[in-house]
């Protein structure tokens, strides 16, 4: 870690979701909501930094008053809750898009695409996740919020000037290292991954910390004023970006290395409990 200290009072926090705010089975608990609440009383504008599309936004959180604007796809869109309004964004350039796609069509990992705050999938990982490998819970979240498409390539280039971000689903380790090592080598490009099955793509300059910086300019504020909290690995430049970065016990060991201190686990309620100790 890189200081643990007392941490400053902020004037903004933001939150991945999975792994983080959600505890495992998807809801955010009564408790958290209320220190979410108290926070916002305080003045402490409570943002949403997530690798989901708009359209994958639980509920639940999104119908919190006290959250008032989300950043979506690992950054590449800010959307202002109420009216479900883009703010700002970054899509991916369509030469980029277009070279992604020509290597996608070979390869047997479904691709998902996310475009105008929507998520959509290839027909058949939708029809039958089981076949390519991914848990129960996986299949179940990919059917609750993504569109299945026919033709993933001709979509893909009908939407080429449009496109937020791109994901490819491998479960085989080795073979998500090796497709790894190869979009590497592709400049501009963004690559991260928030869960061990996805490799996620966007803009080279996208980043939820990117994002963030365009939302405190918004307000007025800049990154002193800012904590944030994560668990995964798309979560590390907003870590790093933050006066304060608080890793999730748990996350990924890359992530608490880089962060300023650590909160209890996502089943515990540990962001809210961080907060009450912390802030409240």
């Amino acid at each position: 870690m890189r200081n643990i200290r007392k941490p400053d009072f902020p004037k903004l926090m933001a939150f991945d979701l999975d792994g983080t705010l959600l505890r495992s089975d998807g809801t955010v608990s009564a408790y958290t909501c209320e220190i979410l609440t108290q926070a916002a009383a305080l003045g402490i504008h409570v943002v949403v930094a997530s690798g989901r599309p708009l359209c994958a936004l639980p509920c639940q959180v999104t119908a919190l008053p006290c959250i008032k604007y989300a950043i979506t796809s690992n950054g590449s869109s800010i959307f202002q809750l109420t009216g479900q309004r883009r703010i700002a964004g970054t899509d991916m350039d369509p030469g980029l898009v277009l070279s992604l796609a020509e290597i996608f069509k070979d390869l047997p990992w479904p691709c998902e695409c996310f475009t105008e705050g929507r998520a959509y999938t290839s027909q058949a990982y939708y029809d039958n996740p089981a076949a390519f490998g991914v848990t129960v819970a996986t299949g179940n979240y990919m059917r609750a919020t993504r569109r299945p498409v026919a033709d993933m390539s001709a979509f893909i280039l009908a939407h080429k000037d449009r496109i937020e971000g791109l994901d490819l689903v491998v479960t085989d380790p080795s073979a998500r290292q090796a497709l790894a090592e190869r979009f590497r080598q592709i400049p501009d490009l963004y690559m991260t991954s928030s869960t061990r099955f996805y490799l996620e793509f966007a803009s080279g300059d996208v980043s939820k910390a990117g994002a963030l910086a365009r939302l405190l300019y918004m307000l007025d504020l800049n990154a002193s004023d800012m904590a944030a909290f994560g668990d995964a690995l798309n979560d590390l430049e907003m870590l790093r970006f933050a006066q304060t970065g608080i890793a999730v016990s748990g996350g990924d060991p890359r992530l608490i290395a880089a962060s300023d201190d650590i909160c209890p686990g996502n089943d515990e309620d540990g962001p809210a409990r961080y907060i009450a100790q912390n802030y409240l």
